[in-house]
């Protein structure tokens, strides 16, 4: 089960959305994709700095 109040954090959606836009909400019955597109959240989210390697597998 997700947390509860994922629908409401753009910080955990917009990254979701990168990798898995068509994902369902098992409870909600709504993809990432159109919980992402009916937040109303006006925090800005952005890309961290990181070092490339961090990422290297």
């Amino acid at each position: 089960m997700p947390h509860l109040l994922l629908a409401e954090r753009a910080f955990v959606l917009r990254p979701l959305a990168d990798v898995a836009p068509d994902f369902e909400h098992p409870t909600m019955y709504a993809t990432v994709r159109e919980l992402l597109a009916d937040l109303a959240d006006e925090h800005t989210v952005r890309a961290g700095t990181y070092p490339a390697r961090w990422f290297e597998a």
